[in-house]
């Protein structure tokens, strides 16, 4: 039976050469038409300071020692809210005028994506975009023609590039790059993070250092005036050491008064910084790549 089916194939040789080269020919076509698509992934997760970790453990214990006791009520950073992140325009736009290298050539990887892309066979009909590349490296800088060119390859890179995986039963997020070119995949990928940690540090942190700014403001300005109160009280002892009627004590009482009062508010104050401080640090999340571009 062996012996026949062998003889039957080879009996239909131009049959299996035909399938041969029809499915060759889909293969070329689908390269030719598609392009080849090279893909860089990270994956990442965000942790969350808390008090169960060593460090705040121990701050929050000594704040608590010294009467500085307090709850963080922070806003809670997690894997959607980076995962939903990377896909906006803010950081997109500062992770496509980045300069890389690419293909030998330094410049911005929005012009390099415009190349990759043919991106100028779209705007050939248009006299003012034939040969357009921008010149301006940051957001502030762009002009109107390129900040709405730049909006248009951000909305192109989230419909054909990016994909964000963010699965509630995993610790991770994984996020894939894909374009024509693996050198261009990993070079966005690795600017793509770097843009996501600058964001993050430089503006939402910023927050937090407002607030302890304001309770540091506040501690110097009571310290100064209780510096100031203390010594009008030591001037107020000394002349009343010779005043025999209650009367002439009533301004020295008063001060007294007030000088407690102070102190008392500059106690809470100086609790209030030392619990900013402490918040600061547990409101910080730390953003942790697990495998990078270059893995």
């Amino acid at each position: 039976r062996i012996k026949y089916s062998l003889f039957y194939a080879l009996k239909r040789w131009y049959l299996i050469i035909i399938a041969a080269v029809f499915c060759s020919l889909v293969g070329i076509g689908y390269s030719i038409f598609y392009g080849n698509k090279f893909v860089s992934t990270v994956s990442f997760g965000v942790q969350s300071q808390n008090s169960t970790s060593a460090i705040i453990s121990s701050a929050m214990s000594l704040a608590n020692n010294f009467g500085f006791g307090g709850k963080s009520a922070g806003i809670q950073y997690d894997n959607n809210y980076f995962a939903t992140l990377l896909k906006s325009r803010v950081i997109l736009k500062e992770t496509l005028l980045q300069s890389e290298r690419f293909q030998g050539k330094q410049n911005l990887l929005a012009n390099h994506y415009i190349n990759l892309m043919n991106l100028h066979d779209d705007w050939d009909e248009n006299d003012s975009l034939k040969n357009f590349y921008f010149k301006h490296s940051t957001i502030k800088q762009l002009t109107n023609t390129e900040d709405s060119l730049l909006t248009i390859i951000c909305n192109l890179v989230v419909q054909k590039n990016i994909e964000i995986v963010n699965d509630e039963t995993s610790p991770f997020v994984i996020m894939s790059i894909t374009s024509k070119s693996r050198e261009f995949s990993k070079l966005f990928s690795k600017d793509l993070m770097q843009s996501l940690n600058l964001f993050y540090f430089k503006n939402v942190n910023e927050v937090n250092a407002i607030n302890l700014n304001l309770a540091k403001f506040r501690v110097d300005s009571l310290a100064n005036a209780l510096t100031i109160m203390d010594a009008n009280l030591a001037v107020l002892k000394d002349n009343s050491n010779n005043i025999v009627k209650q009367q002439g004590l009533l301004q020295l009482n008063k001060v007294q008064r007030d000088e407690s009062l102070l102190s008392i508010q500059y106690s809470s104050a100086v609790s209030a910084y030392e619990i900013a401080k402490t918040n600061q640090l547990v409101n910080t999340p730390i953003l942790q790549i697990v495998d990078d571009a270059d893995s």
